[in-house]
């Protein structure tokens, strides 16, 4: 039987081990920091190692759990470069408009739309459902950019050894390319082209399926979690990172629980939500008020008083989102932090109708526009983790064994 190898008591990775892999990118523009994380939580050394860049293989045979050196590696193992003739210009009639459903798709500049919905390119096919940027539209022509959406980055990137495991005598399966993984389907899409405003404001972009009054829709109580233990971990750790100790803070969009760490317990949190139940059972609240953001975005706090407002799984509900973001700069102070956090889950009859419309980065774009279409003027920085397996006593368990993942947009004042 093949034993674990150890260097001096610690168990290290060798060629047959199979290990939960963190994979780390991050690249940084005028706007700010951005980072994305890949679990993989599987990871099978000997079958897959082949398929990682030199410095990352360095990084993990015969090295114990612990975090490796970040890397700067060349574009052509990772992205690609960026190339003039991966952008086209096509007649607009060959992007298809109307859908099976018989819903009329009208293209937008900035935004991404699948392939194989763009005819007349050599080598796409209809069925090809990844995503494409369209960069600018007109009455006769639409141009597309066919470059992975960070051609145009230096991209670092780190792994991180999580857990080593019993090796396994398997000799086949499926291959887990992990910087394929961390880098395509996503990350990059929430960057705008040329640092211009993408169009996501159409006039239906803030209509939702239920108009009726939120009031009604959340005066039934809901004390469960929304998302899996791992999501609300990871949006933990991040608010203990960016909230510091002492801080008056405010819960936005609160509800009964606000995930900020123990640590924190000397900060001093307010709330404002809807249903009054919640917020009562919400332990972490020193106060809280009940407000319905969609009726009246104006907020009674007074100028500069929270030193973070955070805002969790919520913010795909406001259908003015602008003003809203306008007054929480507002009742922030100068040098404090908005963190808004969010999943892929939400309430659908509420929601407006162009979150559901969007790729998961392109919703961190969006949130991206809110904070510089409102004021923020400070650094805008954004964080993806997708990977982990959901907990298997989690009640959704049964119908996706995968995380929520997770998406974080935060500026400070």
């Amino acid at each position: 039987m093949n034993q674990l190898m150890h260097h001096e008591n610690e168990v290290i990775v060798h060629e047959r081990s199979v290990v939960h892999l963190k994979f780390t990118a991050q690249w940084k523009d005028e706007t700010g920091i951005h980072t994305a994380i890949q679990h993989i939580e599987k990871y099978n050394v000997w079958r897959d190692m082949d398929l990682l860049p030199q410095e990352l293989i360095e990084d993990i045979l015969h090295k114990t759990v612990g975090q490796g050196k970040t890397h700067r590696i060349d574009k052509t193992e990772l992205q690609g470069e960026w190339q003039s003739n991966l952008v086209k210009t096509l007649p607009r009639r060959n992007f298809t408009s109307r859908l099976r459903s018989g819903e009329i798709i009208i293209p937008k500049a900035g935004r991404y739309y699948p392939k194989g919905w763009l005819s007349g390119v050599d080598g796409v096919y209809s069925e090809n459902m990844f995503p494409v940027r369209i960069i600018s539209v007109d009455d006769d022509s639409i141009t597309v950019d066919y470059n992975h959406p960070l051609a145009s980055y230096e991209i670092e990137i780190s792994v991180d050894i999580i857990d080593i495991f019993p090796p396994v005598d398997e000799h086949g399966g499926r291959c887990s390319d992990g910087v394929d993984m961390l880098l395509n389907n996503g990350p990059g899409m929430q960057m705008a082209v040329d640092n211009k405003a993408t169009d996501f404001f159409s006039e239906s972009a803030f209509q939702r399926v239920d108009e009726s009054s939120d009031s009604l829709f959340y005066q039934q109580l809901r004390k469960v979690h929304h998302l899996d233990a791992y999501a609300r971990d990871t949006i933990t750790q991040l608010y203990g990172r960016l909230i510091k100790p002492g801080s008056h803070a405010l819960d936005f969009m609160a509800s009964w629980e606000s995930h900020v760490p123990d640590h924190l317990s000397n900060i001093d949190l307010s709330g404002l939500g809807m249903n009054a139940d919640e917020l009562k059972a919400n332990p972490s609240l020193s106060e809280y008020l009940i407000q319905d953001l969609n009726e009246n975005s104006c907020l009674t706090y007074d100028n500069d008083m929270f030193d973070a407002v955070i805002c969790t799984a919520s913010v795909e509900y406001l259908v003015q989102p602008l003003k809203v973001f306008k007054e929480i700069k507002r009742v922030t102070k100068s040098g404090g932090v908005f963190i808004v956090t969010f999943s892929n889950r939400w309430f659908p009859a509420k929601a407006i109708s162009i979150w559901s419309e969007m790729h998961d980065f392109e919703r961190v774009g969006l949130v991206m526009e809110y904070f510089r279409q409102s004021g923020w003027n400070g650094q805008i920085n954004t964080l993806s983790s997708r990977g982990q397996h959901r907990p298997v006593d989690d009640p959704h368990y049964a119908k996706t064994q995968m995380s929520d993942p997770v998406y974080a947009v935060w500026c400070k004042k």
